[in-house]
């Protein structure tokens, strides 16, 4: 366990630190951040997955925090990272069928809330959490998307009375809550 949270440590600093460098970003928090996640998800996941499973598992909440950081920081998500996360899914899925009927549901969800309000999510975060329930799959993702939903909902609300917090009435950074509901997803359906 020692040596694969040393080497998950290392390659998601690398990774956060090789990815943000290009875009000519301040490096303390995205590398701080990375470090802090791997060693904790690395913990939290080595015993409970087999090798294969820990090794996507740890992948893909990698690329999540990547985005995540990125949407703090740009508020934008690189169209790249759903792809990668697809095709760590790929790698010998366990149910290709239920994976594609998940990513179906939550597009068609999705396609009707762009239809029927003029301000919703962002287009980034509904591809990212579209290809998180092509891996995860559906029950995972609606705990999610609601613990999101709710934790961002109380932020804001935080947001709207602490001077010191940015104030999200234009913008808001929605895959950080994201990334919060799947971990806690995660974590309560291994634990």
């Amino acid at each position: 366990m020692i040596v694969f949270t040393a080497v998950s440590t290392a390659a998601s600093a690398a990774v956060n630190a090789v990815y943000f460098k290009t875009k000519r970003d301040k490096l303390f928090f995205p590398i701080i951040s990375a470090v802090i996640f791997s060693v904790i998800i690395s913990i939290l996941i080595f015993n409970k997955l087999d090798m294969l499973n820990c090794v996507k598992t740890f992948s893909v909440l990698s690329l999540l925090h990547i985005c995540s950081v990125n949407d703090i920081i740009r508020h934008r998500s690189d169209d790249i990272f759903p792809i990668i996360i697809i095709a760590v899914g790929l790698i010998k899925p366990q149910n290709i069928v239920y994976m594609i009927f998940s990513i179906a549901i939550i597009l068609i969800i999705f396609l009707i809330l762009i239809i029927t309000s003029k301000k919703t999510i962002g287009g980034g975060d509904i591809k990212m959490i579209c290809a998180l329930t092509f891996f995860f799959g559906i029950e995972t993702t609606v705990v999610s998307v609601i613990i999101a939903c709710i934790s961002g909902i109380v932020y804001a609300l935080i947001s709207k009375f602490a001077a010191k917090l940015p104030d999200f009435s234009k913008r808001f950074a929605f895959l950080p809550f994201v990334e919060a509901g799947y971990i806690i997803a995660l974590l309560s359906q291994l634990y």
